[in-house]
């Protein structure tokens, strides 16, 4: 132990911008180990220790996704290469809480404060998702498509466990077990919920041809 304060799942989760059932399903996965596991059975967490837990589950160790500057490798002639997509933090959660502010359940209210997605209920602040930070520390590491998608999967996965988590519903249909989906298809980032060959729901797709 380092003497560095361990505080509870919620407010490790709040710090980290995912929700607490976000971080349940990662503990029994095995994907994140909590630093004290007390008698009753609550987790105690180091918040340095997880955010680098986390991070090593999503290869996130990203300054922010710009258009690639370097010259294209291949044969000289040839036909012309799709751009590659380019979104600053900010827009990609602007353009998330868009999205989902348009398939909210009644009451809720998703917004995006700079780099963040928040999820209001009944006006008043429940949560939020810091994910799209991820592009504001990827590069070098990982594709701007990669890191696109994961940001947007992390924060439609958080939102979502909001929703949940406050309305004690099933979010989106009648039945548990949508989860998101994510796809780059060219510059177009594609979400959804559920399979994609029969989604639950499908959001507006983005567009971020440079």
């Amino acid at each position: 132990m380092t003497g560095t304060p361990l505080v509870p799942s919620g407010d490790a989760a709040r710090v980290l911008g995912i929700s607490s059932r976000t971080l349940q399903r990662y503990v029994k996965a095995g994907l994140v180990t909590p630093d004290l596991v007390l008698a009753s059975g609550q987790y105690r967490w180091d918040v340095a220790r997880l955010r680098e837990q986390i991070n090593g589950l999503h290869s996130w160790t990203v300054t922010s996704v710009r258009p690639s500057t370097e010259p294209a490798v291949g044969p000289a002639v040839g036909p012309a290469v799709a751009p590659r997509p380019v979104v600053s933090s900010p827009d990609l959660a602007a353009e998330l809480a868009i999205r989902l502010n348009e398939v909210a359940p009644a009451g809720f209210t998703v917004e995006a404060e700079n780099n963040q997605v928040t999820v209001r209920h009944l006006g008043e602040l429940v949560g939020r998702s810091g994910a799209a930070e991820v592009l504001d520390s990827v590069e070098g590491t990982q594709s701007p498509v990669e890191a696109i998608e994961r940001a947007a999967r992390v924060i439609l996965d958080t939102v979502r466990d909001y929703f949940v988590d406050i309305s004690t519903r099933p979010w989106p249909g009648e039945r548990s077990g949508a989860d998101p989906g994510v796809s780059m298809s060219g510059s177009v980032l594609e979400l959804w919920f559920g399979d994609r060959s029969d989604p639950v729901l499908t959001l507006r797709a983005i567009d971020l041809t440079p």
